[in-house]
């Protein structure tokens, strides 16, 4: 690789990765906001649980808005 390719690359990587850090502090405030949760609580969940957590509180921010009815 030359330089200017490592240069480019190292650039996609690292903007690979603030997108990556910048959904999971989303998540991590989402959550936190909806359910007051510590940092750590929520960062010791995994990626498909905490995926479900913000999914079901999505569900019930419908629900109470009366977007979803009830079942």
């Amino acid at each position: 690789m030359t330089e200017a390719t490592e240069r480019f690359a190292g650039r996609r990587v690292d903007r690979l990765a603030d997108r990556f850090t910048d959904r999971l502090w989303e998540e991590i405030v989402y959550i936190a906001y909806h359910l007051h949760w510590s940092l750590d609580s929520i960062l010791d969940l995994d990626h498909a649980t905490r995926a479900r957590v913000i999914t079901e509180i999505g569900v019930i921010n419908a629900r109470l808005d009366g977007a979803v009815p009830e079942d």
